[in-house]
């Protein structure tokens, strides 16, 4: 038990950090996804789509 005082070694971290980095990107990647899905949904459904539609082009 004192060998293990200190909770990580190096090859701990390094693999801990590399997978918190590609589970956290994953999970960055799917949430843009939803929050554009959302608001393209919101644009379209709503009342003044045609109207953003004629101002911006």
């Amino acid at each position: 038990m004192a060998q293990r005082m200190h909770p990580f070694s190096r090859e701990d971290l390094s693999r801990v950090q590399a997978e918190r980095t590609s589970s956290s990107h994953q999970k960055k990647s799917q949430l843009e996804i939803y929050i554009l899905a959302v608001f393209l949904t919101y644009i379209i459904t709503s009342d003044n789509f045609l109207h953003y539609l004629y101002f911006y082009n």
